[in-house]
């Protein structure tokens, strides 16, 4: 039945250098789509005094905590509509008995400007939790995407960085892997090559 196939897109380039050639097929009155999903983990042996037995090691954004365990419970949802995208999703996370806890939540939008570039906005906030202190850390920024194939894309991106509280404290902490560097805001610019397997 016509309007309720589901959206196709096709990339194609010819890297032989006698074409190339980008081309976006879709049906223009197919339904919109929600996609919805959760999940809940629980990641033992994080933290310690000597090195952890997991790939986390040993430390909580690059600070050595006590030996702990978290744990993770996420829910998203992509709504798509024509060339457009909008995501939302939450996160809950307890790092125990370090004592650290984020409650995070993001938006995004994403738009197909042609059938070959992508801008993206997204916005994300954590709220986090630590020895009867909170902070609050806030990310955006846009990226724009270029496809070189279905598989392959460059890409380039600013964002925008603030933290205040004990989202502070953690980033100036001895150790901390967060590129503040005292300061409490930062911008950042990104460029780069991302390929699928």
């Amino acid at each position: 039945m016509a309007g309720w196939e589901p959206v196709d897109r096709h990339v194609e380039t010819l890297f032989d250098g006698s074409r190339s050639r980008v081309t976006r097929t879709r049906d223009i009155d197919a339904p919109p789509e929600l996609s919805v999903g959760a999940a809940y983990q629980i990641i033992n042996n994080i933290g310690g005094l000597t090195p952890a037995t997991t790939a986390y090691g040993s430390t909580y954004f690059g600070i050595t905590i006590p030996d702990s365990s978290q744990k993770v419970f996420t829910a998203g949802a992509i709504y798509k509509i024509g060339d457009a995208k909008i995501y939302g999703s939450c996160i809950y996370s307890h790092v125990y008995p370090a004592d650290y806890r984020n409650d995070s939540f993001s938006v995004a939008a994403s738009y197909f400007i042609t059938p070959a570039l992508q801008v993206a906005l997204p916005f994300y906030i954590d709220f986090l939790h630590h020895a009867n202190t909170s902070g609050t850390r806030i990310t955006t920024g846009p990226t724009l995407d270029y496809f070189l194939s279905k598989r392959t894309d460059v890409y380039v991106g600013v964002d925008y960085n603030h933290l205040t509280g004990a989202w502070t404290t953690l980033a100036g902490s001895t150790g901390s892997n967060q590129p503040f560097f005292g300061y409490n805001s930062l911008f950042e610019a990104t460029i780069g090559l991302r390929h699928r397997f």
